[in-house]
C-alpha cells in the first residue's frame, strides 16, 4: 500500500510547494482565502486521522486517500463495465490489425520540409475511416526528433490499402541546405492511434 501512495505524496508536496509559493506573490486577502481552503482541507482529513500529525502531514495524508479513493472508484467503474471493457478489447485487435507498410523518404516540393509516404493495409474484418496515424521521427541514434500525423480519410474497406503522406517542416526557407539536411530524420516509427468504425 504505501508504494502506492508515495507518487500521491510526491505530486501532493510539489502542489503544496506550488500554493505556498503562490500564496507568497499575492495579496494578503487572497492569501487568507488559500489559508481558509488549506484549512478546510484540513479539517476534513483530521477525521481521519489520530490528529498527532503536522497541517502538512494531515493535507497530504487526506490528498493521498482523496487520489488512491479516484483510482479505486475508476477500477470499480473499469470492472462494472464490461461493455466497454469488450469494446476496448476489440478495438486494439483491430488495431493490431491494421498494417503500415513501404514507409519511404521522398522528395518534398519544398527544400524546407521532408515528406514521408507509405501505405496502410486494413488487415480487419471491420471496414474503418477516418484512420489517424502517429509519426515519431528519429535521428541516426534513434533520438526522437519530431512527432506529426497522417490521416488515411475515407473509408477502407476489409483487405484494402490507402497511401498517406506526412511533412515536417525543418526550418526557415532562407536557410542553408547544409543546416537544413542536418534536421532530417533518418527513420520514422508509425503507429495507429485511432479509427472510426464503417
Amino acid at each position: 500500500m504505501k508504494s502506492n501512495v508515495i507518487p500521491a505524496l510526491i505530486v501532493a508536496v510539489a502542489l503544496i510547494a506550488c500554493a505556498v509559493f503562490v500564496r507568497q506573490a499575492i495579496t494578503t486577502s487572497a492569501g487568507s482565502q488559500f489559508d481558509a481552503v488549506l484549512t478546510r482541507m484540513e479539517e476534513s482529513t483530521k477525521k481521519q486521522t489520530d490528529g498527532s500529525d503536522s497541517r502538512v502531514t494531515t493535507v497530504i495524508k487526506g490528498f493521498s486517500r482523496s487520489v488512491a479513493d479516484g483510482f479505486k472508484s475508476g477500477l470499480n467503474e473499469a470492472a462494472a463495465n464490461p461493455d466497454q471493457q469488450s469494446r476496448t478489447q476489440q478495438e486494439l485487435k483491430i488495431r493490431d490489425l491494421l498494417v503500415v507498410r513501404e514507409v519511404k523518404f521522398v522528395a518534398s516540393q519544398q527544400k524546407a520540409q521532408e515528406r514521408v509516404i507509405g501505405i496502410l493495409k486494413n488487415g480487419s474484418d471491420v471496414p474503418l475511416n477516418n484512420i489517424q496515424l502517429s509519426i515519431l521521427y528519429r535521428n541516426k541514434d534513434g533520438t526522437l526528433l519530431d512527432l506529426g500525423s497522417a490521416y488515411v480519410r475515407g473509408l477502407l474497406r476489409p483487405g484494402e490499402e490507402s497511401g498517406f503522406e506526412a511533412t515536417r517542416s525543418l526550418g526557415e526557407y532562407n536557410e542553408q541546405d547544409e543546416v537544413l539536411a542536418q534536421r532530417k530524420a533518418s527513420s520514422v516509427n508509425i503507429s495507429v492511434v485511432s479509427f472510426n468504425k464503417g
